[in-house]
């Protein structure tokens, strides 16, 4: 189960939600709890349906059928609102793995479970056709198994019997009829078909081999089933289920008797898999920070307040010892602040390095402290870009580098902090930036500049969270492939707050606008300029890639990513305490923007970005653009995630370039870790131990599959990445065994203070008193490197405190 995201409603009907099961073709599924407290799961219509007429009258009539269903092996419906502004319908939640989960670590079943398995599945299809509905898609992931036996789940796809689009097509390959794949009239002959599809695979038999699906297809429509490997006691019936002619299947009825429980007294399956089922049990309450801690928070801030002004400006003040950790500071951003590359002493370039940290530390303990005071997070800010220099150093010139280095090091720190303080100071900022010199020279000369392009995209990405249009100022001078892919990132940071701006700015990345007469839908009116450059293979690839980035905000696929980079000890930051880096916007914004949502629009923008992709002519670039295609298509459309998996993996192969292929892997690992952790744990298994892709990809894959996460990990050539997922596993899951392995991550994360406070963000969201414990470790006086991490660390807990650490 996922946590909830930004623009995820907490409420439908009466029913409040705590965390996501899911999502389909039709709507996402949410687990929820009722007015007494009963664990359910509520399906959510995509709004894209609620406008459609015929859509509401389907809708209608499987609720009103679904509400029919009996018998005990069949989520049952028990409420529904087909006339609210976003259909939605609530079922019975079953606490247990999918069969599908199940054959994944356990690859088969013992015979004695397959027999239950099939009479319990037998008798929710008898339970479903008796209420006028074939399901038309069992497989093992529609199967939960519960202490009492399967249970039969998800109708979105079933339909009335008598409906007029009962001969529409659904299903999955490997599942489906003949009388499916060849188009004909479908009868509940084609649930038996599919039952005898799963019985097999339980016992660990592919009756049609191993393949594609057109491969299966085939062989399902024309051969005869291998069932020589399955046990004679069940191959019989198998069999009969797997006729080619529906009149030859057995009914439900027929099955149930034929596999009779032979011992309906004891556990349906063997210890390990019982002991499966009991970690599924419903979640309780989720966990919570007590949001009105206000003395705790503002104790936290005040001592990371102090600490932050107390980091040194001046080397000479600096204990020998410390200065080592103090010199150089963070490295200057491309383009760049280098004191040499501006013909300065080196004495400037060690302050500057000192001022910059100090700056950095200052500038989060104001995007915490603007939250309440933003006249006080106003002047921390002033005092970070002016500090007291020395003598010998000219404040102008240090005042734009300190700029500089926040705009780069510290955009969503500071972009959130421009967000929150007074329009006044911000809007003279905002200008400010655009006065530094990169900029300045990137407008100048409308160049693609390696150096240059990114450092202007950040500084569009943070100006976007004040003032979009500015952003958009700042990003149209360059060179198209830079300009096309900033555009993409401010469409992004737009979508977050104004979905038609967003779309809007969208346009302008692959062409003119021109509105359609009949739905407003955006279509090109000619094709984009071409590129300034002498390869417009490149040019196109980024335009791919930023269709790709905005498809996926406007499905909201994935509306907890950040457009931000990464900051410091931020890398799990936001996976682990669900901690967004952009400004915290209101409620109402939030679900203004969610409410927008068009998931046919995000489908539209990935074709015309696959169309773009054919036209590359140089073959790695043109697999990198489909990789990233596929990938963000998963998260459009999990129900396919397997067949787009697949195929974003096969496309990342083929790249030539090892380190460009090797990035593609992750990408993929990375998609398929939030929809098929097994399936991340195979692609990523293919990277080197040290590859930098595997500690995201376990730490996603953690917290949908623990075990999955922490093989994942320990692939790793990284200890403290192993200790680091087992504690996060440990935190989500038994906060009985949390202690110990929070002291194996300190353990493993040595003296470095960044991963210190990464362990203290962990521990945040569910047990503030232990993070605060955990930072007492890094010393306020162990020079300007530890007291900075320690100020940043309990900035941190503060805004935990305040209510902005969990969801």
């Amino acid at each position: 189960m996922d946590s909830l995201r930004p623009g995820d409603p907490r409420r439908v009907g009466h029913y409040v939600l705590t965390g996501r099961l899911g999502a389909g073709g039709m709507g996402e599924v949410f687990f929820g709890r009722s007015r007494a407290g009963r664990p359910v799961a509520v399906k959510l219509i995509y709004p894209v349906f609620a406008h459609d007429a015929e859509f509401r009258r389907r809708f209608r009539l499987e609720v009103e059928a679904g509400r029919k269903v009996g018998g005990f092996h069949a989520a049952q419906v028990v409420d529904a609102d087909p006339d609210a502004e976003r259909p939605w319908m609530v079922t019975a939640f079953v606490a247990g793995p999918s069969l599908d989960r199940m054959l994944t670590e356990h690859q088969a079943l013992p015979l004695d479970s397959v027999r239950v398995l099939g009479a319990g599945v037998a008798e929710a299809l008898g339970a479903i056709h008796a209420a006028g509905l074939i399901h038309r898609d069992l497989k093992p992931s529609n199967i939960l198994m519960a202490e009492d036996g399967p249970h039969v789940i998800d109708f979105g796809v079933a339909r009335a019997i008598d409906d007029s689009g009962v001969t529409a097509r659904s299903g999955t390959p490997g599942f489906m009829a003949p009388e499916v794949l060849l188009g004909q009239p479908l009868t509940s002959a084609c649930d038996v078909f599919a039952l005898g599809m799963v019985l097999a695979y339980a016992a660990g038999i592919r009756p049609f081999g191993l393949g594609l699906a057109e491969a299966i297809a085939y062989q399902v429509v024309h051969e005869e089933p291998d069932l020589s490997g399955l046990d004679p006691q069940i191959r019989d019936v198998v069999a009969a289920c797997l006729a080619k002619e529906p009149s030859d299947r057995p009914t439900p009825a027929t099955i149930l008797e034929l596999l009779a429980d032979p011992d309906p007294h004891g556990q349906w399956l063997p210890p390990p898999l019982q002991t499966m089922i009991t970690t599924y049990k419903p979640p309780g309450k989720p966990v919570t920070v007590v949001a009105t801690d206000v003395a705790r928070a503002a104790r936290l801030l005040a001592e990371a307040e102090q600490i932050a002004r107390a980091l040194p400006l001046d080397e000479q003040a600096m204990a020998p010892e410390d200065r080592a950790a103090a010199i150089p500071g963070p490295p200057p951003p491309p383009a760049s602040s280098s004191a040499h590359a501006r013909g300065l002493d080196d004495e400037y370039d060690r302050a500057l390095a000192l001022a910059v940290q100090r700056a950095r530390a200052l500038v989060h303990v104001a995007t915490v402290a603007a939250r309440s005071d933003p006249a006080h997070a106003a002047q921390l800010l002033d005092e970070a870009l002016h500090p007291s220099w020395n003598a010998r150093i000219p404040e102008t010139a240090g005042y734009h580098h300190i700029l500089e280095a926040l705009a780069w090091h510290s955009a969503s720190e500071f972009g959130m902090l421009l967000a929150r303080i007074n329009p006044s100071p911000a809007q003279r900022l905002v200008a400010d930036l655009g006065k530094i010199p990169p900029v300045i020279r990137a407008r100048q000369h409308r160049e693609f500049l390696d150096d240059v392009a990114p450092f202007i995209t950040k500084v569009a990405e943070v100006v976007a969270d004040v003032d979009i249009a500015s952003a958009e100022e700042l990003v149209r001078p360059m060179g198209t492939p830079a300009r096309d892919m900033a555009l993409a990132k401010v469409a992004m940071v737009a979508a977050r707050t104004d979905f038609t701006r967003a779309g809007q700015i969208a346009v302008t990345v692959t062409g003119r606008p021109r509105q359609a007469s009949d739905q407003g839908a955006w279509q090109r009116e000619e094709a984009p300029p071409p590129s300034m450059l002498n390869d417009p293979n490149r040019a196109i690839y980024w335009k791919v890639r930023a269709l790709t980035e905005i498809a996926v905000i406007v499905a909201r696929a994935a509306s907890d990513r950040s457009v931000q980079l990464p900051d410091d000890a931020e890398r799990f930051g936001r996976t682990i305490a669900g901690q967004g880096t952009l400004r915290d916007t209101a409620t109402a914004s939030a679900e203004a923007a969610a409410a927008q949502t068009d998931p046919a629009h995000a489908w539209q923008l990935l074709a015309e970005a696959e169309q773009w992709a054919r036209v590359i002519s140089t073959s790695d670039l043109q697999n990198m653009a489909l990789t990233s295609i596929k990938a963000a298509a998963v998260q459009i459309g999990p129900d396919h995630a397997g067949e787009l998996l697949t195929e974003a993996e096969q496309y990342a192969r083929a790249i030539s370039g090892t380190p460009t292929r090797l990035g593609a892997l992750g990408e993929v690992a990375l998609a398929a870790a939030r929809t098929d952790p097994v399936q991340a744990e195979q692609v990523i298994g293919s990277l080197p131990a040290d590859a930098p892709e595997r500690a995201e990809v376990a730490m996603v894959a953690a917290l949908t599959d623990p075990a999955c996460g922490e093989r994942i990990a320990a692939g790793s050539a990284d200890r403290y990445l192993q200790a680091l997922v087992r504690a996060v596993v440990a935190v989500r899951t038994d906060m009985a065994d949390t202690a110990p392995l929070l002291e194996q991550a300190v353990e493993a994360a040595g003296h470095d203070p960044a991963r210190v406070a990464e362990i203290i963000m962990v521990v945040a969201s569910t047990d503030p008193a232990r993070a605060e414990q955990v930072a007492s470790t890094l010393t306020a006086g162990a020079g300007m490197t530890g007291g900075y991490w320690r100020a940043r660390a309990l900035a941190g807990l503060a805004n935990v405190c305040l209510g902005n650490g969990t969801r």
